[in-house]
């Protein structure tokens, strides 16, 4: 059987003398792993051999042994991330929570389209990368069955955004007169950081990108964000600790 898919390149595995093995996160299937056979000595026909972080058009077929790439047309090669250190740190630790994750269909679709996006803003230098990490981050934990309840304060179901303690362990709020009565410990979350979560979490994909958060805020979201993964993952994504000793 043959499938025909686009994909980006999320892992990629040097195997035997000339082989890789691709791993392709992709709106249809989700995660997929496949041989390429001779692609690290041969050219496709678009003139690049897919790599890490290429967004390709693939034609794979199924064998009893998993998937081979019969054909593939590299589409997109996000140089802005591939020659910088640290975007490209950054961009790696996408593709380990990707794997980490492995979106699975219908959520697939939006979740290839939230790492497309992503990589496109840290390619072109227009969104602050800590932004970039934070939306990636939430957005994906949330599609991926991680979804926080942001909605109301989870104890007296009151919203007000000037008293607020975020439970990562629980994936809840609790308004600050609940959690001095009921709750100890949570992270203290200032209404920006707040409404950025809310946006990032419940918003609709064409404005997820579009909101305004300052700096302090900022630094606050990008905390409770990768505390939030890492939290509810458990896993240690080495990309992410080389990335943070960039600074």
């Amino acid at each position: 059987m043959k499938i025909s898919v686009k994909g980006v390149v999320v892992k990629e595995v040097n195997y035997g003398e000339s082989d890789k093995i691709l791993t392709v996160l992709t709106a249809e299937y989700g995660i997929i792993s496949a041989i390429a056979k001779r692609c690290r000595n041969l050219k496709n026909k678009s003139g690049a051999s897919p790599q890490l972080l290429s967004y390709c058009s693939f034609l794979f077929y199924e064998s009893k042994r998993g998937y081979i790439v019969n054909d593939c047309e590299v589409l997109e090669v996000f140089w802005g991330v591939i020659k910088d250190l640290k975007s490209l740190s950054l961009a790696q630790y996408f593709c380990e929570l990707a794997l980490a994750l492995s979106p699975e269909s219908p959520n697939s679709q939006d979740f290839l389209r939230l790492f497309l996006n992503c990589i496109f803003y840290l390619s072109n230098k227009n969104k602050d990368m800590l932004l970039i990490k934070s939306i990636f981050e939430m957005r994906s934990m949330s599609l991926c069955g991680y979804i926080p309840n942001l909605v109301y304060c989870n104890k007296c179901k009151k919203y007000n955004p000037e008293k607020i303690k975020f439970y990562i362990n629980r994936g809840i709020i609790i308004c600050g007169d609940c959690s001095k009565k009921y709750f100890i410990g949570g992270h203290d979350i200032a209404p920006g950081v707040l409404l950025a979560l809310r946006h990032i979490i419940y918003s609709e994909n064409e404005k997820l990108f579009s909101f305004k958060i300052s700096d302090e805020s900022l630094e606050t979201l990008s905390l409770v964000s990768e505390k939030y993964v890492a939290y509810h993952l458990d896993i240690e994504f080495k990309s992410l600790n080389f990335y943070k000793s960039l600074y």
